[in-house]
């Protein structure tokens, strides 16, 4: 298969709403939490997400991250923030996620969602990845996996509900084939029965009780001088320990020259796993990704299936690595 792209970084985001795009309710709720002035507000780059990503900083020399978003701007998007939320909520104290600190769902009235966190005075990894901060990503993804088995939210779907419903795209592709044949690559023709085989095993080997970011990539990292933060947690599940690693080292191959397995090599989770599950893993997620890049762009997300696309090429590039699938 071709590797044209595998290099790419994440494509930029579209156009985001900014703090005066909000409707005045929210931006008032916001400030009764705050309780001081604002004196002015900066938009963040990075995600995909079309909403408000806004630190804000007062008169009295605090900083709050802000994220909200619309049923008028993207149906999709604004669920996930009410996901993130919920979940949020539930997290006990811990140094891995920001601190959520004030939140409101006003589906009833303006449609929109929005959360207040406090700052994190950090910055996503710099694509394409460095040794250093791929070090200490890894080590702190470790620490995470540790903290977090067994899941302390109980409340959260199951990885394998996601690999039954959302990552099962080879299957979905096959009984839709004429819609998919066109724009469809050779490799995946050719291979299609045998992936969608592999594919129905990907639910089982998932399983396990560790509370799993599900989505974690440089745009979801935080680094400072001395620590590591995991943002953006609407996709949170209960899964195998080592699934966050297989998910994030797809799109670390695709920011960078360094291999998917020699990423996952060096995490004793991965280490320890039967590595017919986590080929069973990484065919289901190449099959989901291809069938995403296959679709329309969602509705105020014009760079997302771009991305998709190139994630997809590099994630079936490696099944080939674990497969005899040539």
């Amino acid at each position: 298969m071709a590797q044209d792209d595998k290099n790419m970084p994440p494509p930029a985001q579209g156009i985001r709403q900014q703090w005066g795009d909000m409707p005045q309710k929210i931006r008032d709720g916001v400030q009764a939490y705050i309780g001081a002035e604002i004196i002015r507000t900066e938009t963040q780059s990075g995600g995909f997400s079309p909403g408000v990503a806004d630190r804000i900083f007062t008169s009295d020399d605090r900083c709050f991250f802000l994220k909200a978003l619309g049923t008028d701007i993207n149906t999709t998007s604004v669920a996930f923030h009410r996901k993130e939320i919920k979940i949020n909520a539930s997290f006990p104290e811990n140094a891995f996620a920001p601190k959520m600190l004030w939140s409101v769902d006003d589906a009833d009235d303006t449609g929109w969602a929005a959360l207040l966190f406090d700052n994190i005075a950090g910055v996503n990894p710099p694509i394409p990845w460095q040794s250093d901060d791929l070090r200490r990503v890894g080590q702190a993804l470790q620490q995470l996996t540790e903290t977090l088995t067994p899941s302390p939210i109980a409340s959260v779907p199951s990885a394998s509900e996601y690999f039954t419903i959302r990552v099962h795209g080879w299957q979905k592709i096959k009984d839709n084939y004429a819609a998919n044949a066109q724009n469809l690559d050779d490799w995946s023709k050719r291979h299609l029965d045998t992936l969608c085989a592999l594919e129905r095993h990907a639910p089982e080997a998932v399983a396990g009780d560790t509370l799993v970011h599900f989505d974690i990539r440089a745009d979801n990292i935080l680094i400072t001088e001395n620590e590591v933060w995991f943002v953006d947690w609407p996709h949170a599940c209960t899964g195998t320990s080592w699934l966050d690693v297989v998910l994030f080292a797809s799109s670390v191959a695709m920011q960078s020259d360094l291999s998917p397995e020699d990423l996952i090599r060096l995490q004793p989770a991965v280490q320890t796993a039967d590595p017919q599950a986590v080929t069973a893993a990484i065919v289901s997620l190449a099959g989901s990704l291809t069938l995403r890049a296959l679709a329309p762009s969602p509705r105020g997300l014009p760079t997302l299936r771009k991305f998709q696309a190139a994630l997809a090429q590099v994630t079936r590039q490696w099944v080939t690595q674990r497969t005899e699938l040539e």
